[in-house]
């Protein structure tokens, strides 16, 4: 305690700095929720797919590559950013440990507005594994804010949890892979979004309908987990 107090006096203003900057991002979160509660239907979709050149050198298309979240006044409201990039790795990696490290990172993807401020940062350190735990933490990724859990179960059936920092679960589903309707339901077990989701299209279309005052980014979060989790 005595040295927390000490570093405190040390470095003042940069901690005070950081509190500041961090009750911003919480602050910009608490606004784009309220927004978002005014629309009950959302689309996300791919943006067209054209693959990126700079200076005449292609450019590696799944690291670039970004969803559209639309009104149904088509009006494109946010963006959801995939990067394939690899974390760090604490030593070399051979054979098919290799490719999985190439691999780490798919399933990452950044929730944000059409200026480039994110919201929320959604990584999965589990591509290859039955179960894939999210953690979903603010645009910065400075710190967690929620958690989702991917299980693949027997008979292509599949579930999705999303949860607070304490295990309460807050949004959740069970479907099968090929299943058109997706019901979400909030942790009482009533009714808080259908997500449509496209079975065959040239383009990956959803519609999110929502129920209430259900949490439209984190039902966001959902559609744009289980749109990925088939695509693998």
């Amino acid at each position: 305690m005595r040295i927390l107090f000490v570093a405190i006096g040390i470095y003042p203003k940069k901690i005070i700095a950081v509190f500041i900057d961090l009750h911003m991002i919480e602050d910009d979160i608490r606004k784009v929720k309220e927004t978002m509660k005014g629309y009950n239907t959302l689309y996300l979709m791919d943006q067209k797919i054209i693959r990126p050149q700079m200076e005449g050198v292609p450019i590696n298309f799944e690291k670039y590559r970004t969803k559209m979240v639309k009104t149904d006044q088509d009006t494109a409201i946010l963006t959801v950013n995939y990067d394939t990039s690899p974390g760090p790795s604490a030593e070399p990696a051979r054979g098919f440990a290799k490719l999985a490290q190439s691999l780490a990172g798919l399933l990452n993807f950044k929730i944000g507005d059409n200026g480039g401020n994110f919201y929320y940062s959604v990584t999965d350190g589990n591509l290859l594994s039955n179960t894939h735990i999210f953690k979903i933490m603010n645009g910065r990724e400075e710190n967690e804010i929620y958690s989702a859990k991917h299980r693949m179960m027997a008979l292509a059936k599949e579930s999705l949890e999303v949860m607070d920092l304490n295990g309460a679960i807050l949004l959740k589903t069970e479907y099968r892979g090929y299943r058109k309707l997706i019901e979400v339901m909030d942790q009482d077990g009533n009714l808080a979004a259908n997500l449509y989701a496209p079975i065959i299209s040239l383009r990956d279309r959803w519609k999110l309908e929502f129920v209430g005052d259900t949490d439209r980014l984190l039902g966001l979060i959902m559609a744009a987990i289980i749109s990925e989790m088939g695509n693998r």
